[in-house]
């Protein structure tokens, strides 16, 4: 996150989303809306919630496909997730194989 901020601060358009390679659960996202907290990408005010950047769920794999629906009910529900979205944060999903193999 130190280094997209850097990017960031340079050029504010430079990095458009943040792709979370693997994501199997809801909490992958939760975790980097934390760590964005924790760097200054994401920012809590009176006035609301304010993001730098948008994350991006990569779904790879067959399981992965199983579990969208659910992934997304439980992420949508999710009041951090939601404040992420009234902030302008995108609902941004990619789907793909996995190139671990």
């Amino acid at each position: 996150c130190k280094e997209v901020k850097r990017i960031l601060a340079k050029d504010p358009k430079a990095v458009y989303s943040y792709i979370v390679s693997m994501a199997a659960n809801p909490s992958d996202i939760l975790e980097l809306l934390y760590l964005f907290k924790r760097s200054g990408l994401l920012t809590i005010t009176e006035a609301g919630m304010t993001v730098a950047l948008n994350v991006c769920p990569l779904l790879e794999g067959i399981e992965s496909y199983r579990k969208t629906k659910t992934f997304w009910e439980v992420l949508l529900e999710n009041p951090a997730y939601k404040a992420y979205m009234q902030a302008g944060g995108k609902v941004i999903v990619q789907f793909g194989p996995s190139d671990a193999n």
